[in-house]
C-alpha cells in the first residue's frame, strides 16, 4: 500500500482526525471548524521537497481513508524536515502508521535527499515514540513549554533520524 497525495475529498479524513478532542488529547487542543478548513486549504498547496508547507500523504485500505503522514522542510543548514502521522482509532493497530512512516521516510532520504528527519510529539504519547524508535529515530531533545495546550503550554520530545541509519533499513 502506497500512501497517496491528500485531495479535497479527504475533508471529512482531516475533520475525524484534528477535530476530535480524543484523538488530539496526544498532539494538542482540537481544531475548530475555521480552523481545519485552513489547515485543509494548507495541505492541498501543490508540495515539492523544496516547499515550507507540509505535503501530505493518505493511507488507506478497502476500507476507506484512515490516516494521514505528512512531511515539510525546515529552515536549517543540513537538508532537514519534520515528519508526522496521525490514524483514526479504527486504523490503529493495523500497520499503517508504521507502513506510512517507513514510505515518508525512504521517499525523504532516497528521493528528496534529505539528510536527517525530526519528529516533535509529547513525552507521554508513548504509541508514537515507540514507533519513531522502530523507524531508528532516536532521542534528540526536550523542548520545554513548544506546544500550545489551551491556555499554556506543554513540553514536548524531538526525535532524530540521519539519513546514514535509512541504509539499516533498506
Amino acid at each position: 500500500m502506497t500512501p497517496r497525495p491528500i485531495a479535497s475529498q479527504d475533508r471529512e479524513l482531516i475533520r475525524g482526525l484534528y477535530g476530535d478532542s480524543e484523538r488530539m488529547a496526544r498532539i494538542g487542543p482540537a481544531l475548530t471548524d475555521s480552523q481545519i478548513e485552513r489547515l485543509m486549504t494548507e495541505r492541498l498547496k501543490p508540495w515539492s521537497p523544496e516547499a515550507d508547507h507540509w505535503g501530505c500523504w493518505v493511507m488507506e485500505d478497502q476500507q476507506g481513508a484512515l490516516g494521514i503522514v505528512g512531511l515539510r522542510r525546515l529552515p536549517m543548514e543540513q537538508a532537514t524536515a519534520e515528519v508526522g502521522f496521525m490514524m483514526l482509532q479504527r486504523g490503529e493497530g493495523r500497520g499503517l502508521a508504521s507502513r506510512g512512516l517507513s514510505w515518508l521516510c525512504q521517499q525523504a532520504e532516497r528521493q528528496w535527499g534529505f539528510e536527517r528527519l525530526v519528529a516533535l510529539c509529547l513525552p507521554d504519547n508513548q504509541r508514537s515514540i515507540t514507533l519513531l524508535e522502530r523507524h531508528r529515530f532516536r532521542y534528540g531533545y526536550r523542548l520545554p513549554q513548544a506546544v500550545p495546550w489551551n491556555e499554556a503550554f506543554r513540553d514536548a520530545v524531538v526525535y532524530l533520524r540521519d539519513r546514514d541509519t535509512e541504509a539499516a533499513e533498506g
